[in-house]
């Protein structure tokens, strides 16, 4: 779309959530047509407290989510409008990482790939063996 004003922005913001409940960045850029990363950086500056004019935070994380379709698996900070204390951002489970990381190198080499086809038995052999070692500290 065109350029945005930032109080704008800010106002769309505070009316998606108040109408809606608590909701995420890409939910508010989804449903707002406006693009993720003016909606993210706006969100920003709004999670914290301004100088000039003085003004408390407006928005807060009230908790994490990890469901987000066709993006990548990691914690989501779910928004809520408010002056309260962020919820903690939950830790890395290491295992679930490598885990997921295994299996998607295991679906490269699942099935006819093309890529696959002028490989030795020896060469895919190796790239499973590397594949298996756990890439997490």
């Amino acid at each position: 779309m065109g350029s945005y004003d930032t109080g704008c922005i800010v106002q769309t913001i505070l009316t998606m959530i108040k109408e809606n409940g608590p909701m995420t960045v890409a939910q508010i850029a989804q449903e707002s047509g406006i693009r993720r990363a003016l909606i993210h950086g706006t969100v920003g500056r709004m999670r914290e407290p301004t100088v000039r004019p003085p003004m408390p935070k407006r928005l807060y994380v009230i908790d994490w989510i990890y469901d987000q379709e066709g993006a990548r698996v990691y914690p989501r900070p779910l928004l809520a409008i408010g002056n309260k204390p962020d919820k903690k951002r939950p830790p890395r489970n290491k295992s679930a990482v490598a885990k997921r990381y295994r299996e998607a190198v295991k679906a490269k080499f699942k099935g006819n790939s093309v890529f696959n086809l002028g490989l030795s038995n020896e060469a895919i052999r190796l790239m499973r063996m590397n594949a298996s070692i756990d890439p997490a500290p």
